[in-house]
């Protein structure tokens, strides 16, 4: 964050150079012709990520008009990172798409229908559509182009792709169900055992690293562990491997419990631990279980700011169990961290070791410590212990997902299972049963 408490987008003019961010002291961090802008020092992002925007990639004749024009229309302006992000991407498209960051040339008329001829062509949704008129029109408003796109010319309909935009689809009861009592049975298991799980994955990570520092083969590591490791958990289906497969499997159940039972979206929940369950509040003698945490995606350049949700007890043990049984990897990413010098992207991720859901495959050189991608398991989650739809299942996903009607069948798997499609689910459960507004 900015030292002085502002968000704002502060530049300094140097005697040759300009500064476009700034460390949190103040200093100079990124200047306007560097190929990264560092923004961690002065603005918060999602979590697991890093709020750096890179022109590396950007094509070398586009790439200083770009953060210019970027500099230009994002200076002094109280922009959360993912706006100023989405802003370059979009002059990189609409240079794409003309081929010079010569915005003036869309004045001309006879540019502005070849523009519109290669944007059809690419095909972009309807949002993205948006966003570039947008971002165009942010250039008149600076008097960088005289080309102003009225919403009348609909750019969005008559110049994006056609096809139909679909919902996040809401899980039919009985599969949602399914789903989750297989999830818990996994966390009820495996509770009693976290830190011996811990302990197991701590053991073979240092078997692991004492071989490679010695120079020997860490070929049949795993045949070692399983002959070696005396891991404590009396369950014959668990076992070690280099890619913490197991434990990723038992993670992937605790974070299906935590987002079926609150609804929280991915970037909230990724930062969750134990100490964030509260039990202390009653109502008419009833415990209201509720996690504390933090949202970001609706508050002004991203600055956090305090949420809780409502959920369910079995949501501490899922908790628990995530971030007892991940500590050896949390050892190493604070081990690791404390070796760096301080700096803002430091402390930053020293914070999220925190969190119940960190990476469980440690490597050394890695540059972010949370799993970000924690959903694209839940999928395959569900397919290996065959949550499978019957005929009434069809019906209610058809009447709940009209835009997918006919994407379920008997005897099928869903088409698809995302953190959101969670969050969705968890809505029309509300709804549905009036437990609430939303």
């Amino acid at each position: 964050m900015i030292k002085n408490g502002s968000l704002s987008t502060h530049i300094h003019q140097t005697t040759s150079r300009i500064v476009v961010t700034t460390n949190t002291d103040g200093s100079p961090c990124s200047y306007m012709d560097d190929l990264i802008w560092d923004y961690n020092g002065m603005l918060s992002c999602a979590v697991g990520t890093s709020p750096i925007i890179n022109f590396q990639y950007i094509n070398r004749a586009h790439r200083l008009g770009i953060q210019t024009t970027l500099y230009q229309i994002t200076k002094n302006k109280r922009l959360s990172f993912e706006s100023i992000d989405s802003n370059r991407y979009m002059l990189q498209t609409i240079s794409e798409l003309i081929g010079s960051v010569d915005w003036n040339i869309i004045n001309v008329e006879e540019n502005y229908i070849k523009f519109k001829v290669a944007l059809k062509i690419k095909q972009y949704s309807p949002r993205t559509v948006r966003e570039i008129r947008s971002v165009i029109n942010t250039l008149f408003d600076h008097g960088l182009t005289k080309r102003y796109i009225s919403s009348k010319e609909m750019l969005d309909k008559y110049y994006s792709s056609n096809e139909e935009v679909k919902q996040h689809i809401a899980v039919p009861e009985r599969m949602m169900s399914r789903l989750l009592s297989k999830a818990i049975e996994i966390i009820e298991t495996y509770h009693p055992y976290r830190h011996a799980i811990s302990d197991a994955y701590n053991a073979y990570y240092y078997e692991q690293k004492r071989r490679i520092d010695n120079g020997i083969s860490t070929e049949h590591l795993g045949r070692w562990a399983r002959n070696n490791i005396k891991h404590g958990v009396p369950l014959a289906e668990f076992n070690i491997d280099y890619t913490a497969k197991q434990a990723v499997e038992i993670q992937t159940a605790c974070w299906i419990v935590l987002i079926g039972f609150s609804g929280i979206r991915k970037n909230e929940g990724l930062l969750m631990n134990p100490d964030c369950y509260d039990d202390s509040r009653k109502y008419n003698n009833y415990v209201i279980p509720i996690i504390h945490g933090q949202i970001t995606k609706t508050q002004p350049t991203g600055k956090p700011k305090k949420e809780s949700w409502i959920t369910h007890p079995i949501v501490k043990t899922a908790l628990e169990l995530a971030y007892d049984m991940s500590e050896f990897s949390r050892i190493r990413y604070r081990e690791k961290l404390g070796r760096l010098p301080s700096s803002a992207s430091n402390i930053r991720l020293m914070h999220e070791t925190s969190s119940a859901f960190l990476k469980l495959y440690y490597k050394e050189n890695r540059e972010s410590v949370i799993r970000r991608n924690i959903g694209d398991n839940i999928y395959n989650f569900a397919a290996k212990y065959n949550i499978r739809a019957s005929s009434d299942d069809v019906i209610e996903f058809n009447l709940l997902n009209p835009t997918r009607k006919g994407q379920l069948s008997t005897g099928g798997l869903l088409p698809k299972l995302s953190n959101h499609d969670f969050r969705r689910s968890y809505a029309v459960f509300i709804m549905r049963n009036r437990f609430g507004n939303i």
